[in-house]
């Protein structure tokens, strides 16, 4: 997509502002957005790595690192705040994980789920979710529990199938 602005350069900044309740969206280049003032890429990137060094020197002792797919190095990302693939979380996630724990919460996704995978992405949830409750309780030898949790966990099983037959149905 092209800048919203020159119409020249591509779109790589998606800038969103709410005045008054409303909404309006501007797609610029980075040219265009640092000559409107939406930001200082110097800033943004002296943001960016002090979230990655998190204030330790664990992202310095990081930055010979480099993904073992496309090449890149930990000290590119933290300069643009790209990845270059998707292995990148793989090969950088111990430098990561602290950094999406500050910024979300959380390190597992628990936004929204999309209508097209909805019922069936919340049943798989649940029976992970089951089944880890159900080998902690035995582990921890609440047999009875254990079973209880058993049978919650073959009826969700038996839901999960009934869903994908329905959605074989519908194909």
């Amino acid at each position: 997509m092209l800048c919203e602005q020159c119409n020249q350069n591509q779109a790589t900044i998606h800038i969103t502002k709410v005045v008054n309740g409303q909404k309006s969206q501007m797609k610029l280049c980075a040219e265009c957005a640092k000559e409107c003032g939406a930001f200082d890429l110097g800033e943004i990137s002296g943001l960016l790595a002090g979230l990655l060094d998190g204030g330790s020197g664990r992202a310095q002792a990081a930055s010979g690192l480099r993904c073992s797919r496309c090449g890149l190095a930990y000290g590119q990302f933290k300069q643009t705040g790209m990845l270059g693939c998707a292995h990148c979380y793989v090969d950088f996630r111990k430098q990561l994980q602290p950094v999406l724990q500050r910024i979300h919460g959380r390190l597992q996704h628990e936004g929204r789920i999309p209508v097209t995978a909805g019922e069936g992405l919340q049943l798989r949830r649940q029976i992970e979710a089951k089944r880890r409750e159900m080998q902690a309780a035995i582990d921890q030898e609440e047999f009875e529990r254990a079973a209880k949790l058993r049978d919650e966990l073959r009826e969700l099983q038996s839901t999960q199938e009934a869903v994908k037959e329905a959605v074989k149905g519908d194909n």
